[in-house]
């Protein structure tokens, strides 16, 4: 079994040159190409393909519902929150250069003013809740 890529020239040389060479006439002066074998040459689908992607039917209300709650705890909750830690995040972050022990408190208050992207990425994907 011979895998042909699309950019193989080396593999495509050493087919015709194995079939020349087999199917030669070798008694006559000129060289005819006569078939004597049979070769099998099998198109393999590379490694690089990616593989299908099957779309899956199901129903589309409960992402929609998910999406609607997502959007009213994004709206309510997360931007106020953001907006209330920001302040504390910019004021404690420059600190961290003298006391690094503060940077899990700044890392916890980084992740809660990214929170409305967490908000806005569940609510286009219509993930539930729990």
């Amino acid at each position: 079994m011979l895998c042909l890529k699309p950019c193989s020239k080396i593999l495509i040389n050493t087919v015709s040159k194995m079939i020349s060479a087999d199917l030669m006439n070798a008694g006559s002066r000129k060289c005819y190409l006569k078939p004597t074998r049979k070769y099998k040459i099998k198109l393999v689908r590379s490694e690089s393909t990616p593989p299908v992607v099957k779309k899956q039917n199901g129903p589309k209300m409960p992402k929609i519902v998910w999406s609607i709650i997502w959007l009213i705890i994004l709206i309510i909750f997360s931007f106020w929150i953001a907006t209330f830690l920001a302040f504390f995040y910019i004021i404690l972050f420059p600190i961290t250069v003298c006391i690094p022990d503060i940077s899990v408190v700044t890392d916890f208050l980084l992740k809660c003013i990214q929170f409305p992207k967490y908000c806005a990425e569940n609510m286009m994907a219509g993930t539930a809740l729990f």
